[in-house]
C-alpha cells in the first residue's frame, strides 16, 4: 500500500535536508549502527504522532539537528531554528471529487512551541484546476477527514512489555469494535463473547501458525470484573495441544515474531491507511526465522500498509517484489545521507558496477561473509558431490541386496538379457539382477548347468528370491533343468518353470514358442537361437560375427568312411563358444526391438514369479 509518496526532512536529530522521493509500498533502510536509520522513523512518528522515540513527547532542543543549531548561532540568525517535515500524500480511491490525485502537507516546529504549524499545497492544486470542487473549505475538510484516518504505529528496537501491553490492547480494542458492530452484547455471557472472539481472529493465529509452526490462541480474562483489562496470547508448547505457555514465557525470537502478525491483523481491519515505521524487526531471531518474516512483509504486510524499515539483517536486503524500495543511510561529517540503492532484474546486486551497493555490503559486512560463504558453498559442493557418489554407490548396493537374482549358465547370456530387456522396457529399470552362475571345475566344462543346479536346490528359505534360467539344449534340459532334485516342482502345472518347495527359488528353461517346435522337437535352443537366421548371421565393423556350425554325421564302413551327411538346418547347428561374447557385446545391441519377440514370455514369467513372491 502506497500511501506516502515523498518525504522531505529537514534538520531533524542527525538528519540536516533529505528528501526521498517515489516511494513504494515497502521501503527498506539500511546501514551501519548509529548512522541515522530509525531517525527517518522517528521524523515520521513525529510528523503523525507528536512524538519521537516511542510514547516519548517532543522536546524542541532534543531532536533539533546540531549542524543547523551551529549554523544559526554563528551567523545570530534569529527565528530560524526549526524543524519541519513535508509528506506527498497519494490520496487514493477516496475523496474523488475533493481532493487532487496527490497533495503535500507541510508541518514546522520551532523552540517556541510543541504544537507544529502546517500548511499545505491545495490552494496551488486548486488554481492549477487539478481539484474537481472549487470549495476551498470543503477540500480543507477533505484533507483532515483523509489525515485523520492515517494512523502511523511506531515500533522501537527494542520491544518491551509495554509496547506488547499497548498493542494487545489495541488489538483489544479493534476486535471488541468489530463485535459490538455485528450487535454482540458485551454484557453478555463471557463464553459466548470469548469464543466470537476467538472467530475474529483465526486469520491471525494462522498467519502467526504458517511462519512459526506454534498454534495460538488470544484468550479474554476468565472473570467478568476483568473483562476489560488486556487479553492474553497462549501458545502450544508442543504438537499435543495438551501443554499451553503463554507468549511471555516463550522466547524473546519468538514473542517478537508475533508483533508483525499483530500489526498486520490491525492494519487489515483498519478503516483507514495504515502505515508502519518498523526498527530492527529481526531482533533476536535466528536468520532463517527473520527470513521468512521479510518475505511476509514483503508479499503480505505491505498489501494491508506501507511500511517503513530500519535494518541490518541480509534478510531484509533480498526481495523481488517490484514494490519494495532499498536504501543506503550512512553518515558524512556526521550528518546522515540516504541513497537509494539501484535494482538489477527486480533484485538488489552488490558489485563493482554499483559503487553504493557495494559500500553498504561492506558496511554491512556482506562482503566478507559473501566470501566466507563461497569457500564454505565450495567445499559443501566438493562435499556434496562426494556424498552424492557414496549415496549412489550404497543404493546400487541396496538394490543387489534387496532384488531378486536371475542365474544364467553364461556370461554371454547376462549380457543379451540385459539388452533384451532395456529394447523391451526403454523406460522401466529392470526388477531384477542377472548374473552368470559360478561355474567350478566340477561342471566339466558344461555350460555351468551343474553349477546352476546347485545353486538353485540350494536356496535357504531365509533368502531373497533366487531363480535360475536354462538354456533348452541337451545339457541345459535334460542334464539341468530335468535332473533338479525333487524339492523343485512343476510351477502352477508349467512344463517349463519348476518352484522350490519354500517358495525362494525357481528354475525356468527356454520355453516353447509358435515358430521354435524344431529347436523344442531336436533340443536344441541356446539363447542364442531365439534370435532369426538374419540377425545371427550380422556382422560387427570388422567383419567379426558369431560362428555356426552345420551337423555332420559320417558313415564308416571299418575304418573307412564310406559315407558324410551334412544338414545346414539352425536346428542341427552349434555355435562356436569363443564367438559368443563379440556377438553380445557388439552386434546384439544393434538388433531393433522386433528381433526380442521371443524374450518377452521369458520377462514375462520372471515378472510373474516375482508378483507372487512378493504377495506371499
Amino acid at each position: 500500500m502506497d500511501i506516502i509518496k515523498e518525504i522531505n526532512i529537514k534538520y531533524f536529530r542527525s538528519i540536516y535536508n533529505i528528501k526521498l522521493k517515489e516511494l513504494n509500498d515497502c521501503l527498506i533502510f539500511s546501514g551501519k549502527n548509529d548512522v541515522g536509520k530509525s531517525n527517518i522513523l522517528k521524523a515520521l512518528n513525529l510528523f503523525f504522532n507528536n512524538q519521537t522515540d516511542w510514547k516519548t513527547e517532543f522536546k524542541f532542543y532534543n531532536d533539533f539537528n546540531f549542524q543547523r543549531l551551529s549554523e544559526v548561532r554563528e551567523k545570530s540568525i534569529k527565528g530560524k531554528q526549526y524543524i519541519q517535515i513535508e509528506i506527498k500524500f497519494r490520496r487514493g480511491s477516496g475523496f474523488q471529487n475533493t481532493l487532487p490525485t496527490d497533495f503535500t502537507v507541510k508541518k514546522t516546529w520551532d523552540r517556541y512551541s510543541s504544537i507544529p504549524k502546517e500548511s499545505n499545497n491545495l490552494e496551488r492544486k486548486l488554481s492549477q484546476g487539478k481539484i474537481n470542487n472549487s470549495n476551498l473549505k470543503i477540500i480543507h475538510r477533505s484533507m483532515t477527514q483523509y489525515l485523520n484516518k492515517v494512523k502511523f504505529e511506531y515500533v522501537p528496537a527494542i520491544k518491551d512489555q509495554r509496547l506488547f501491553s499497548h498493542l494487545l490492547n489495541e488489538l483489544q480494542d479493534e476486535i471488541f469494535s468489530q463485535l459490538t458492530k455485528k450487535g454482540e452484547e458485551i454484557s453478555g455471557e463471557i463464553r459466548r463473547i470469548s469464543d466470537k472472539y476467538s472467530e475474529s481472529v483465526i486469520e491471525l493465529k494462522e498467519e502467526f501458525q504458517e511462519t512459526t509452526g506454534i498454534k495460538s490462541e488470544l484468550a479474554l480474562p476468565v472473570y467478568a470484573n476483568e473483562l476489560f483489562k488486556v487479553l492474553n496470547v497462549v501458545t502450544d508448547f508442543d504438537d499435543s495441544g495438551n501443554t499451553r505457555l503463554n507468549l511471555d514465557f516463550r522466547g524473546d525470537g519468538i514473542r517478537l515474531r508475533y508483533i508483525p502478525s499483530l500489526y498486520n491483523f490491525l492494519a487489515v481491519h483498519h478503516r483507514g491507511n495504515y502505515i508502519l515505521g518498523f526498527e530492527e524487526p529481526e531482533n533476536s531471531m535466528e536468520y532463517g526465522l527473520g527470513a521468512k518474516m521479510a518475505r511476509k512483509f514483503f508479499d503480505t504486510y505491505s498489501k494491508s500498509s506501507q511500511i517503513f524499515i530500519a535494518s541490518h539483517s541480509p534478510a531484509f536486503l533480498d526481495s523481488t517484489s517490484s514494490k519494495v524500495n532499498f536504501f543506503r543511510v550512512h553518515q558524512e561529517d556526521g550528518l546522515t545521507q540516504i541513497v537509494k540503492l539501484k535494482l538489477i532484474g527486480g533484485l538488489l546486486h552488490f558489485d563493482k558496477k554499483d559503487d553504493e551497493n557495494l559500500k553498504l555490503s561492506e558496511e554491512l559486512g556482506l562482503t566478507e561473509l559473501q566470501r566466507t560463504f563461497h569457500k564454505e558453498y565450495e567445499k559443501i559442493i566438493i562435499e556434496s558431490e562426494h556424498s552424492k557418489k557414496i549415496v549412489n554407490q550404497l543404493s546400487e548396493q541396496i538394490k543387489r541386496y534387496t532384488k531378486p537374482i536371475l542365474y544364467t549358465e553364461g556370461k554371454t547370456d547376462v549380457l543379451i538379457l540385459n539388452i533384451a530387456w532395456e529394447k523391451l522396457h526403454p523406460v522401466n529399470d529392470i526388477p531384477i539382477e542377472i548374473l552368470p552362475v559360478e561355474s567350478t571345475s566340477v561342471d566339466g566344462g558344461d555350460g555351468g548347468f551343474g553349477a546352476l543346479n546347485r545353486k538353485i536346490e540350494s536356496i535357504k528359505e531365509s533368502e531373497k528370491l533366487q531363480i535360475g534360467l536354462y538354456d533348452r539344449d541337451e545339457a541345459g534340459y535334460k542334464k539341468g533343468f530335468l535332473k533338479l532334485n525333487k524339492n523343485l516342482l512343476p510351477y502352477n502345472n508349467s512344463d517349463f518353470v519348476k518352484m522350490h518347495k519354500n517358495g525362494r527359488s525357481f528354475a525356468i528353461v527356454l520355453p516353447p514358442q509358435d515358430g521354435l517346435e524344431e529347436f523344442v522337437k531336436y533340443t536344441n535352443l541356446p539363447l542364442e537361437f531365439l534370435f532369426c537366421q538374419d540377425d545371427l548371421n550380422k556382422k560387427d565393423d570388422k567383419g567379426n560375427g558369431l560362428i555356426i556350425k552345420p551337423f555332420q554325421q559320417t558313415i564308416k564302413f571299418g575304418n573307412q568312411v564310406v559315407d558324410s551327411i551334412t544338414k545346414d538346418n539352425l536346428y542341427f547347428s552349434s555355435i562356436e563358444s569363443d564367438t559368443k561374447k563379440g556377438f553380445a557385446e557388439k552386434i546384439v545391441p544393434t538388433f531393433d526391438v522386433q528381433s526380442f519377440s521371443y524374450f518377452n514370455l521369458i520377462f514375462d514369467t520372471i515378472l510373474q514369479i516375482i508378483e507372487t513372491s512378493a504377495s506371499d
